[in-house]
């Protein structure tokens, strides 16, 4: 693109603030970001009074010829309309108090908190790449309990994990190759980069569950499929369903055959036996015949059915694996640093230490003609030492 780009400049900056992190609300955020700045963007003009004047005018045009013409050769066309877009946001918070949400009765201990000093995140997005980087400041996530101890171990009801720092920094690139005027560029890589410091703290056993449960809870949230929302394109038609007319053998009456020549077998004398097996295994082998071919016939009408109960996704078999295969064949590349871990699970009179320093994990899809994807993962060095508390003195003598 040649023309001078717009350019939006977005600046926030937010005090002291309390916030309740919760999986669908991620989710939402992420839609509201597709529909901003995804494929399915549209713009509107604010000032046209009567949309449906409007809406008149475009249908006459889609029946004249000249709207099959290319964007460039018509009359009407205005390259001012097709300026690219650049957006630039920065947002920085301080003091964020968040609870982590997840499914609580009176007798439970509340949430987990984390406590953030500092929090900022910046995005440059132009017409061929979007760029993207999160900075967090030390951090502390704060887990209690209600089990009853002594009073000399009442500080492990609450525990505590420290992070001091935190850096995510995404790199996204655009094509406009094959696309007309009036589409957006197609993202065809995706790089992030994760680095965290030194993660450190101790908890309890009951404490560790609770923060299990609660990461289980975003998790799940964040990944619901029943709640998703529909994409505004609408599916086309590309092949017609067939129908097969039902089959008049049924499961039910083959079985019912079985039963009867099992019943004339042991009826007949043995004299005629040897005849009767012939004619059984004949008559087994047409029942078995038949049975199959109408295995086939009810398999071909649970697919008809479903495809009728399912979207026009499932008539579109070619096109729609295309599409939906698009983001598999975009090149992704993740990369995660951590300095190290110094994890200790405690309760009275006991502990248990995980050191783990350096770990460097890196993903990528590699789409070679061997290797579809490659995941490696390096950690230098690892120990773990489990330490005891005896209150009597030990005797060398004994």
């Amino acid at each position: 693109m040649t023309l001078k780009a717009d350019s939006v400049s977005v600046e926030l900056e937010i005090g002291p603030s309390v916030l309740l992190l919760y999986g669908t609300a991620l989710k939402n955020f992420m839609n509201f970001k597709e529909n901003i700045f995804g494929e399915d963007q549209s713009f509107t003009d604010m000032q046209q009074s009567n949309p449906s004047e409007n809406s008149n005018n475009t249908e006459l045009k889609s029946e004249d010829s000249s709207a099959n013409l290319p964007l460039e050769l018509r009359e009407d066309f205005d390259h001012r309309n097709y300026r690219p877009l650049e957006v630039d946001v920065s947002i920085i918070a301080h003091d964020i108090q968040t609870h982590l949400l997840k499914n609580c009765t009176e007798k439970d201990p509340p949430c987990p908190i984390i406590l953030i000093e500092r929090f900022g995140f910046e995005m440059k997005k132009r017409y061929d790449q979007t760029e993207l980087q999160l900075l967090v400041s030390p951090s502390v996530l704060l887990v209690s309990d209600n089990v009853n101890r002594s009073s000399k171990d009442k500080h492990l009801n609450q525990g505590k994990l420290t992070l001091s720092s935190l850096q995510v920094r995404g790199h996204a690139m655009f094509s406009s190759v094959g696309q007309t005027l009036d589409q957006d560029t197609i993202e065809y890589a995706w790089l992030v980069e994760v680095q965290l410091g030194k993660l450190s703290g101790k908890l309890t056993s009951p404490q560790l569950y609770s923060l299990l449960a609660t990461l289980e809870t975003l998790t799940l949230l964040l990944m619901d499929s029943e709640n998703e929302l529909n994409s505004p394109k609408d599916d086309t038609l590309l092949t017609r369903p067939v129908i097969t007319k039902k089959s008049t053998v049924s499961s039910q009456n083959v079985h019912v055959q079985q039963v009867q020549q099992a019943l004339q077998q042991l009826l007949q004398p043995k004299s005629s036996s040897n005849a009767s097996n012939k004619n059984s295994q004949q008559s087994n082998s047409n029942v078995q015949k038949s049975g199959q071919n109408q295995g086939k016939n009810i398999g071909d009408k649970k697919k008809l059915e479903e495809e009728k109960k399912g979207s026009v996704r499932s008539n579109c078999p070619v096109e729609e694996n295309v599409n939906q295969g698009a983001h598999k064949l975009k090149y992704k590349l993740c990369r995660l640093a951590v300095d190290a871990v110094d994890f200790w699970l405690v309760e009275s009179g006991a502990a248990l230490q995980l050191w783990v320093s350096p770990v460097r994990l890196a993903n990528c899809n590699l789409h070679g003609k061997q290797v579809s994807s490659g995941l490696s993962c390096i950690v230098y060095s690892m120990s773990m030492r489990q330490l005891v508390w005896q209150p009597q003195k030990y005797n060398h003598s004994k």
